[in-house]
């Protein structure tokens, strides 16, 4: 389940894990809460798991790439936030760039 605390909810293509984990890292070693779909129990019903995370989060990071874009699941996780009040920062990244996006 989501942490007690505010967290963002990270929204990815796992296709990107590469160039989004050393962005997630920067941000839990600044004390950041993040909340992402690693650790989802086998068996659990996943689509209810990742709403109830997205209506529990503080904001929405979502990173924008190729993958994510084509991803169904990315896609509707961006229709349940949109229309949601609370912020949402997009961040588009590209290999090369990824591990400097958090200072």
């Amino acid at each position: 389940m989501p942490e007690e605390r505010p967290y963002a909810f990270i929204s990815y293509s796992h296709r990107d894990s590469d160039q989004v984990m050393p962005v997630l890292d920067r941000l839990k070693r600044r004390d950041v809460a993040v909340w992402y779909d690693q650790g989802i129990e086998v068996g659990s019903e996943w689509p209810e798991f990742i709403a109830q995370a997205l209506v529990g989060a503080r904001c929405v990071i979502a990173f924008i790439t190729p993958n994510s874009v084509a991803s169904q699941n990315c896609r509707r996780r961006g229709r349940g936030v949109f229309g949601a009040d609370r912020p949402f920062p997009g961040h588009g990244i590209a290999a090369e760039h990824a591990a400097g996006a958090v200072p």
